[in-house]
């Protein structure tokens, strides 16, 4: 269950009779949370589900994937060249910033398990949506 707390219009989410959809209404009321999406309406939120956080995800965002010994890694350019986006394949995220040497810094360290999260950490980095790559 995630509650309308958690989404911003645009988020994706998985609806128990209609699997992938896109909010784009929140609502809270008579005590309950109100999510909807296109084009069935709105769905009480218990009915709403998180997606899992995958590659496929990552890929269809726009993410490449760099292969390393230990894991794979995903990275996004943010809005500059030089700030990207790196999340490990066991869903760390880290913002990592090159210098344009041979050194980068990176900060973060948190963990993100959903396509929601990812969505959110994206849009408060670059106050963008994170589209899908068609």
């Amino acid at each position: 269950m995630i509650k309308t707390s958690e989404l911003r219009i645009g988020n994706f989410v998985n609806e128990k009779n209609y699997g992938f959809r896109e909010v784009i209404r929140l609502d809270s009321r008579d005590g309950y949370d109100n999510i909807y999406s296109d084009p069935y309406g709105y769905a009480h939120g218990g009915l709403i589900k998180p997606i899992p956080l995958t590659e496929e995800w990552l890929l269809k965002f726009g993410f490449h994937k760099a292969e390393l010994t230990l894991q794979n890694q995903y990275f996004k350019d943010l809005k500059e060249e030089d700030v990207y986006l790196m999340i490990t394949s066991d869903l760390y995220y880290w913002i990592g910033f090159d210098f344009n040497s041979n050194e980068d810094l990176s900060i973060g360290n948190g963990k993100i398990n959903y396509v929601h999260q990812l969505q959110n950490l994206y849009f408060a980095l670059t106050g963008d949506d994170l589209k899908i790559n068609k």
